[in-house]
């Protein structure tokens, strides 16, 4: 009578087991379709890619990028990479509660991948803010950067549930 015990149980273990790690696997994965022998796989939607001046919303957020140009670096602030691009931006919060808005939320490449790191040696700089409900702020963040014919300015939220961002293409002009 023991030895069936047992032997249900572990029947039942190596039976949820091997439905676990059945159902395990990498999130990314994709559905591989079949058509006539050969396999297509499905393409992943692309995230839209917006320009300076286009209004972007993202949850309550509204961002419009409203220039992007090379500026003189300060006179004891060098800028490291040769140029520096300040990025001129209106915000509105079209939520009812206040919305959390910084500049350290924004990462900028070059068309490499390199990623560049903000400038501050300008005193209008933008810091962050913390926008009231129906409130609007502009501002400008600018980046030491080499000289570049496209960039791209990426805005993700820090306080967001979601993995979503806004991807822009930066021509400065």
């Amino acid at each position: 009578m023991k030895k069936r015990k047992w032997g249900f149980l572990f029947s039942v273990f190596a039976l949820s087991l091997a439905t676990l790690v059945g159902c395990g696997g990498e999130e990314g994965a994709q559905k591989v379709e079949t058509s006539e022998g050969a396999q297509e796989q499905k393409e992943e939607a692309k995230p839209e890619i917006f320009k300076v001046g286009d209004v972007v919303k993202l949850g309550d957020l509204q961002l419009t990028l409203k220039s992007a140009k090379y500026v003189d670096d300060a006179e004891y602030t060098p800028a490291e990479k040769g140029k520096v691009l300040a990025i001129e931006f209106e915000t509105v919060n079209n939520g009812k509660e206040q919305l959390y808005f910084g500049a350290e939320e924004f990462a900028i490449s070059t068309q490499d991948g390199t990623q560049h790191e903000e400038y501050f040696g300008h005193d209008d700089g933008f810091m962050n803010e913390n926008i009231g409900a129906g409130k609007k702020i502009t501002g400008k963040i600018y980046f030491d950067v080499p000289e570049d014919s496209k960039y791209e300015l990426v805005y993700t939220p820090s306080f967001s549930w979601d993995n979503e961002n806004i991807t822009f293409e930066i021509t400065p002009q």
